[in-house]
């Protein structure tokens, strides 16, 4: 039987999976403009600093990636699995 769609589910309806999303992708945009004043000041002490924030963009992408496949899940098989695309030639 196939998922039901993801505003009958309780607990996850596409709102709340669009403000999640708003949410990560808000807190990669403020680990990058971090990181990117970091590399600004080339100090070398600040690379662990840096290599902190690197982990949590790439921590909150994941999440986001996550909720991208949880929500592809609910998609009718055509959208939710396009054919790949082919470079021009």
């Amino acid at each position: 039987m196939p998922n039901p769609p993801i505003s009958a589910r309780s607990g996850d309806p596409p709102s709340a999976a669009l403000h999640e999303m708003t949410e990560l992708l808000t807190a990669v945009a403020g680990y990058t403009a971090a990181a990117r004043r970091l590399l600004k000041l080339d100090h070398p002490e600040d690379s662990r600093q840096l290599a902190e924030i690197l982990d949590k963009i790439s921590a909150q992408a994941d999440r986001a990636s996550a909720i991208v496949l949880r929500l592809r899940q609910h998609l009718p098989g055509d959208v939710a699995n396009p054919p790949e695309r082919r470079p021009p030639r």
